[in-house]
């Protein structure tokens, strides 16, 4: 987000369809065109303005962890299913992996998530 406004502007199009067509699982026809069509409706002023002025949390400077379940799709294009294991050994958790979902998961398989973080809930309750 260090190039020019009107150069980002130019190439918010293509920026949306490459991370559309790597965060999406092809199978979610539907889902891809309402992300493509939201996403172009951001403005780019906006984007840059958001990404200049997020601070991304240090994991160090936790000193407890509540529980984590880390939910992956198992064809996503952006994190590898290997990258979401390492997550998952570093926070010393278990990495559960979607079928027929990609980065953005949890709208491509709402059902299963839900069913996955309800059961992690249960587990969690359960042993405290």
């Amino acid at each position: 987000m260090r190039l020019p406004l009107s150069l980002l502007q130019c190439l918010q199009n293509s920026m949306t369809n490459a991370f559309v067509d790597l965060a999406v699982h092809p199978q979610h026809t539907e889902l891809k065109e309402n992300i493509r069509l939201e996403s172009n409706k951001n403005d780019m002023y906006m984007a840059k303005a958001y990404h200049r002025h997020v601070e991304w949390a240090s994991i160090n400077l936790l000193t407890h962890l509540p529980p984590i379940l880390v939910v992956h799709g198992a064809e996503d294009g952006l994190l590898s299913v290997e990258r979401g294991q390492d997550v998952a050994n570093y926070l010393e958790t278990d990495l559960v992996v979607i079928d027929k979902a990609s980065h953005l998961v949890m709208m491509e398989q709402p059902k299963e998530v839900a069913s996955h973080i309800v059961k992690f809930v249960e587990k969690v309750l359960k042993n405290q």
